[in-house]
C-alpha cells in the first residue's frame, strides 16, 4: 500500500485524487463554503448585467440617430403620442404649478396674438356697423340704392369691397423654394422666385438680428398701399400680395387653404426633394385665395366707431372709481365716529350692497348721523344703530349689556 497514491474517500465511497503537494486546496461550492471561485450562477448574472451595460451604451449611440432618421416621417410622432399625452396628464395632475410654468412661454404669447387678433377685428366689425347705421357716407349709399332700385347690402358690398389679391405664392418653409403660384392678373415682369427667396431671407434675418421667439413669424409687409400677406403651416407658407386694407376674412381664407394643401400633400412637403411640378394641382387651392373679398377694415376710422368702442372701458374706470371713492368715504366715517368721545363701534361691514354700523353711544356724544352725514354719505344708504347707555361713570352692569346687545342684534 506504500506504493499507492494518497488517495482520499468520498462520502460515496469513490476514491479521488488527492491534491498535490504545495497546492492550494479547492475552494469549497456548497452553500456553506467561502472563496474566490464564483458559482455558475453567479457568473450568468454578472454576465447579463454586463450586456445591458453594454446594450445601454449602444443604444444611447444610435437611439438620436434613430429619432433623426425618424423624423423624417410620422410614425414615431404617431407611436408616442399616447404616452407622451399620458405623462403629461399625469404630471399636470401631480404638478400642476410646474405645468403651468412649463406652458406659459408657449400659452402667454399664443393668447396674447389671439387678443390682439380678436380686437382688431371686432374693432374692424363694428367700423363695418356704424359705417352703415351711423354715418352721412352710408345715409348717402343708402338713398343711392332706392334710387337704382336695389338691395342697399349691394350697394355696400360695391363700395366696400376691398381689391382682390393680385398674386398668391406657395412657399416651402424650410428651403423657400416657390412650389406654386396663382396671379389675377397677367404679369410675366418680375421673378417669382427671386420675390419668394427674399421674403424667406427677410424672415431668417428677423430671427437672427431680434430677440424673437422660435414660434413667431413674420405676418405682412407692408410699402404704401401694397401688403404681403404671410401666413405660415408647417412644411409650407402662402404669401398673398394684395393694395389696401387686408380683409378679416383674408388669413382664414389663407389658413383653410393651407390647412387642405398640407393634407394633400403631406407626404411631398415632408419629403421635399425640389420638384416642384407635383404642386400642381395646389393651384385649386390657391385660386380660392384670389376672389375678392368684403373688407373689415375700412381705409379710414370713423370718429363714431372710437367713440363707441371707448364707451366699454370708459365705463368700467368710472364703476371702478366709483366703488374706490365710496369705499374710502365708509373707511374714513368709520375711523371718524370711532374716534368721538363716548362712541363704540362693535360691528360695521357692507351686506347687500349697503353699509351697516352696530355700537354703543353715550347720550352726551356727538351724533353718528351727524357725522355720516359730514362725510357725504345718505342716510338711506347706511344701516345705522346705536344703543344708548348712561354716562359710563361705573361699569355696566351685565343686565345693562344684556339689554344694549338685544336692541342691537335684534
Amino acid at each position: 500500500m506504500k506504493d499507492m497514491p494518497h488517495e482520499t474517500l468520498t462520502n460515496r465511497g469513490h476514491a479521488q485524487p488527492a491534491p498535490a503537494r504545495g497546492a492550494e486546496p479547492a475552494a469549497a461550492t456548497s452553500a456553506g463554503g467561502s472563496g474566490n471561485t464564483e458559482s455558475p450562477s453567479a457568473r450568468r448574472l454578472r454576465e447579463r448585467i454586463e450586456a445591458l451595460a453594454q446594450d445601454a451604451r449602444h443604444m444611447s449611440r444610435i437611439l438620436p440617430r434613430a429619432v433623426a432618421l425618424s423624423t423624417q416621417g410620422s410614425g414615431l410622432a404617431e407611436a408616442m403620442a399616447p404616452a407622451v399625452e399620458r405623462a403629461m396628464a399625469i404630471n399636470g395632475r401631480r404638478n400642476s404649478a410646474g405645468m403651468a410654468e412649463a406652458l406659459a412661454p408657449v400659452v402667454v404669447p399664443a393668447l396674447r396674438k389671439a387678443v390682439l387678433a380678436w380686437m382688431r377685428q371686432g374693432f374692424g366689425a363694428l367700423n363695418r356697423v356704424m359705417l352703415k347705421y351711423a354715418s352721412i357716407t352710408g345715409l348717402r349709399w343708402r338713398l343711392e340704392a332706392r334710387k337704382r332700385g336695389i338691395p342697399f347690402e349691394d350697394v355696400f358690398r360695391e363700395y366696400t369691397r376691398s381689391l382682390p389679391v393680385k398674386q398668391v405664392f406657395l412657399i416651402h418653409r424650410e428651403t423657400g423654394i416657390l412650389l406654386q403660384q396663382v396671379q389675377s392678373e397677367i404679369d410675366t415682369s418680375n421673378d417669382w422666385d427671386i420675390v419668394t427667396g427674399m421674403l424667406t431671407a427677410i424672415g431668417d434675418f428677423v430671427h437672427d438680428s431680434f430677440n424673437v421667439g422660435k414660434d413667431d413669424h413674420l405676418e405682412s409687409i407692408r410699402l404704401g398701399d401694397l401688403t404681403i400677406v404671410i401666413e405660415q403651416g408647417e412644411y409650407a407658407a402662402i404669401a398673398g400680395v394684395l393694395r389696401g386694407d387686408v380683409p378679416a376674412d383674408l388669413r382664414e381664407r389663407f389658413r383653410s387653404a393651407l390647412g387642405r394643401i398640407h393634407a394633400e400633400f403631406a407626404h411631398e412637403l415632408e419629403g421635399f426633394t425640389g420638384e416642384t411640378s407635383v404642386f400642381e394641382k395646389s393651384r385649386t387651392f390657391l385660386e380660392n385665395c384670389l376672389q375678392a373679398l368684403i373688407s373689415t377694415d375700412q381705409a379710414h376710422i370713423l370718429p363714431q366707431t372710437v367713440l363707441v368702442a371707448l364707451i366699454p372701458p370708459l365705463l368700467i374706470v368710472y364703476a371702478a372709481a366709483t366703488v374706490g371713492v365710496e369705499q374710502h368715504r365708509w373707511r374714513t366715517y368709520i375711523a371718524d365716529v370711532a374716534s368721538q368721545p363716548g362712541v363704540l363701534v362693535i360691528q360695521e361691514g357692507t351686506r347687500g350692497g349697503r353699509h351697516y354700523v352696530h355700537g354703543l353711544r353715550d347720550p352726551g356724544a356727538p351724533n353718528p348721523i351727524a357725522v355720516l352725514m359730514r362725510h357725504g354719505l345718505g342716510v338711506d344708504d347706511v344701516d345705522s344703530r346705536w344703543a344708548s347707555l348712561p354716562a359710563l361713570r361705573e361699569p355696566p352692569t351685565l343686565e345693562q349689556i344684556q339689554k344694549v346687545l338685544k336692541c342691537i342684534f335684534n
